[in-house]
């Protein structure tokens, strides 16, 4: 198994407590030797994603959505990252776009990655040109993790692009109440003053945010920050991930200890993405899906 390689950003070290060998910023992103130990059951596609590829770089699972792998490229790399194998193709766009246009059930995008946020503006406004020609699609999502690592990077050229009569979403991976900077917020109050819906995606990670304390000053911040926790992932079976995964019981357990501790519209639900037809999941829907099939989650 090869070693996914360590980038991390200028301003993520700045955050980092390097005299601190526990530190949960460290170590979401400095190698760590178990990474190189594979786990039964782990998997290069943990989401089954490859199942739905309809074009290269396109992901169609559900009816109504499409997620588009716009880039492999991150400006930071995660080290319990779910694709980190880099198993699928660029894309291929004219394919991408005549997909769309035939599948008129499609009404919402997901631009992934990679990070969609690291493309160009001129790159958007390519993609933006020809998806606005396709009236069906009403939604654009946008999940990224620069906001959190390089709030800096960002162009203020990339605003302008987004057309107004679409409804716009833009979903921040931020996994420990450290790294919601003055920075991060200041972008994100800019896509906010420019129409956007702002929600969060978290990860639940072994010696990072395993406890109760430490997620509720998360998802209270987000909040408080007009930010909505959206999911909170049970790590996916990625190889090399084991030293940072949790068991679902105690995941239930970390997860159900934050009611009536932070307000109602702040808890996310705490999610598994399950290969095949499911999805992603409540986790507490795990006992009605048959164990044998799926016994990756526990």
């Amino acid at each position: 198994m090869s070693t996914w390689p360590e980038i991390i950003t200028p301003f993520y070290r700045s955050l980092i407590d390097y005299s601190n060998p526990h530190d949960p910023l460290k170590k979401m992103v400095c190698f760590d030797p178990a990474e190189k130990t594979k786990k039964v059951g782990e998997l290069s596609d943990p989401t089954g994603d490859l199942t739905y590829q309809v074009a290269p770089g396109l992901i169609h699972r559900h009816l109504q959505t499409a997620l588009v792998l716009t880039t492999s490229v991150c400006s930071q790399h995660c080290r319990f990252c779910f694709r980190r194998a880099r198993i699928f193709a660029p894309p291929h766009w004219s394919k991408i776009y005549a997909y769309l246009k035939s599948h008129q059930e499609i009404s919402e995008i997901v631009f992934s990655g990679g990070d969609p946020l690291t493309l160009s503006s001129p790159s958007w406004s390519s993609i933006i040109k020809k998806l606005s020609s396709l009236s069906h699609l009403k939604t654009y999502r946008l999940h990224s993790r620069l906001p959190i690592v390089d709030p800096l990077a960002l162009k203020s050229s990339f605003f302008p692009l987004w057309p107004k009569d679409k409804n716009l979403s833009l979903v921040i991976h931020v996994n420990h109440p450290r790294e919601i900077t003055p920075q991060a917020l200041k972008l994100l109050s800019k896509f906010r003053k420019n129409g956007w819906i702002l929600l969060s995606q978290s990860v639940l990670l072994k010696g990072v945010n395993d406890k109760s304390e430490i997620l509720k000053d998360l998802f209270t911040t987000l909040w408080q920050n007009g930010i909505k926790p959206y999911y909170l992932h049970h790590l996916d079976r990625a190889p090399g991930t084991a030293h940072f995964r949790l068991s679902i019981s105690r995941g239930l357990r970390l997860f159900q200890s934050l009611r009536g501790q932070i307000p109602g519209p702040a808890m996310p639900q705490y999610v598994v993405d399950l290969p095949g037809a499911f999805g992603k999941v409540p986790v507490s829907w795990i006992k009605k899906i048959d164990k044998k099939k799926h016994h990756q989650v526990r």
